[in-house]
């Protein structure tokens, strides 16, 4: 909900009164009354309205899609897998740590997302592990809003579709490239808060693998925050 609509039903509550002025003072204050009251029910419905995610701001003047379009930066967050193996990576505002049953390996890094309004996005990640040479990962494709699912557990615009349909890999100066004009597969990205300088997205899963035989289920967890550029 914009504020534009907003102001538009309050609006349209007050200047109902307006077509009453022959009611008699008796009448007349009992229905002001009234009318205030439900200028006050509509403003709180339409602000509940305008919260999609879990930690959104109570209200923004804003439009969902002009909040997230725009170029973001990491500022933290972490990951989580286990399958064979854990494995576990937090990120802080330019250095980070993985660690799995190998042991810890620090870096430094960068990661971005880039969102436009046409529907396109790009992304950015460059990573240097203590020792070792730089990697760098850039992505493009499209995003979309998705609308609320049949089990009403997400709210429409509450979750983000990313499919991609490009991908590049750079590891000491030799880049591979792969493009897919359709793709059939995407990422769902849960919108946990969306500001207009802050934006926090979740990605839990859990599939079940089988490898020679043996079934093992497989689970990953993300979180990052990001900050407007």
């Amino acid at each position: 909900m914009d504020s534009i609509n907003l102001i538009k039903m309050i609006y349209f509550a007050k200047i109902n009164l307006s077509k009453y002025p022959n009611l008699s003072k008796h009448m007349k204050l009992p229905l002001e009354k009234t009318a205030l009251l439900s200028l006050i029910l509509i403003s709180a419905t339409l602000l509940f309205s305008c919260k999609k995610g879990e930690n959104d701001p109570f209200l923004s003047l804003r439009s969902r899609k002009s909040r997230i379009v725009g170029e973001w930066k990491l500022q933290k967050g972490f990951e989580k897998s286990a399958f064979s193996y854990n494995t576990s990576v937090q990120y802080n505002e330019t250095s980070g740590s993985k660690t799995d049953e190998n042991g810890t390996i620090n870096f430094t890094y960068s990661m971005g997302y880039t969102f436009k309004k046409d529907g396109s996005y790009t992304y950015s990640y460059t990573e240097t592990p203590t020792g070792d040479k730089t990697t760098t990962r850039k992505n493009e494709g499209r995003w979309t809003f998705l609308a609320k699912n049949n089990s009403g557990k997400f709210k429409n615009k509450e979750r983000i579709l990313l499919t991609e349909t490009l991908y590049s890999y750079t590891y000491d100066g030799n880049t591979s490239t792969n493009t897919e004009s359709t793709p059939t597969d995407g990422t769902i990205f849960y919108l946990d808060q969306l500001e207009n300088k802050k934006m926090i997205i979740k990605f839990v899963s859990e599939n079940k693998n089988e490898n020679a035989g043996v079934s093992a289920n497989e689970t990953s967890e993300l979180e990052y925050t990001f900050i407007s550029k």
